[in-house]
């Protein structure tokens, strides 16, 4: 990956774990609650792994938030 992706998907990463901080969940209990592997929440949150779109999407809708506001060009 190139590096601007790389930053890209850690500031990703870094929104998505504030997102999940600011239910006060924890990854085990944000994941029971909403049907997702822990693994997978893992994945997302350490920013080194590429991530799909689809699972950008699913983590949107459940942290209620657009795509849209995920790709605000402001918060990079």
């Amino acid at each position: 990956m190139e590096d601007h992706d790389l930053k890209l998907l850690e500031q990703i990463s870094s929104y998505f774990r504030e997102c999940r901080f600011m239910t006060g969940l924890s990854r085990e209990d944000f994941s029971k609650q909403n049907n997702i592997s822990r693994s997978l929440l893992d994945r997302v949150e350490s920013g080194k792994y590429n991530i799909t779109l689809s699972t950008v999407l699913l983590l949107c809708n459940l942290y209620e938030i657009s795509f849209s506001e995920l790709v605000d060009e402001d918060y990079y």
